[in-house]
């Protein structure tokens, strides 16, 4: 656990974690959600929620992704790392609260062949946080209107690439539009490629 709270501070150092955001990660079949407001450069074990079948956790407590992240680990079994990032071009993708396709490869292999984005009331209404983990099926990234995107990944490492190759994406999207626009990837070459990287990373991490 120690590590993993050690990870979380060095996002939060290098910025990668929004301020007054929330990180979560699972280990040993337990997941474990930053409290709400938590210093997170300063983070310590005793500002974790620990999240068990029988736990009795205060509203007062939990951070406004607290559902989400629950629903996300409930969903893609093999996520064990999630982090809310707003960088700047990332928040302003969120604003502007559309999907985000790729025009830079890697993103179509790190992230996906697309980056939804869902309206900011995700947080509170239930239907909304089931369609927000339909949206992430295949993807790393999640746009959340007016709260920059929600990165996911095996450890924390893999959400940090997805949340630094994002806001490089998003970056290029933002400048090419004042250009007169940009070549959008295939989405079927993006299927592909995605595809490719998952296939060679899953075989790097068996090794």
């Amino acid at each position: 656990m120690k590590d993993a709270v050690n990870e979380i501070r060095k996002l939060a150092e290098k910025g990668v974690l929004a301020e007054n955001s929330a990180a979560a990660f699972r280990k040993d079949g337990v997941c474990y959600v930053t409290v709400r407001n938590a210093d997170l450069k300063n983070l310590t074990e005793t500002d974790l929620i620990v999240v068990r079948d029988d736990s009795d956790v205060s509203p007062d407590v939990m951070p406004k992704e607290y559902f989400l992240y629950l629903a996300i680990f409930e969903i893609f079994p093999k996520v064990s790392a999630i982090i809310r990032t707003s960088t700047e071009s990332i928040r302003t993708a969120s604003i502007v609260n559309r999907k985000v396709r790729p025009m830079l490869d890697d993103m179509a292999q790190i992230v996906g062949v697309s980056v939804r984005s869902v309206d900011e009331d995700v947080f509170e209404n239930a239907q909304k946080i089931v369609k927000a983990t339909s949206a992430m099926k295949d993807r790393t990234a999640l746009l959340i209107q007016n709260n920059g995107a929600v990165c996911v990944g095996a450890t924390f490492d893999d959400a940090e690439v997805s949340a630094v190759v994002f806001e490089k994406a998003c970056k290029t999207v933002i400048e090419s539009s004042f250009l007169g626009g940009g070549r959008y990837i295939n989405p079927i070459e993006c299927w592909l490629m995605h595809l490719v990287y998952k296939l060679k990373y899953s075989k790097q991490a068996k090794k």
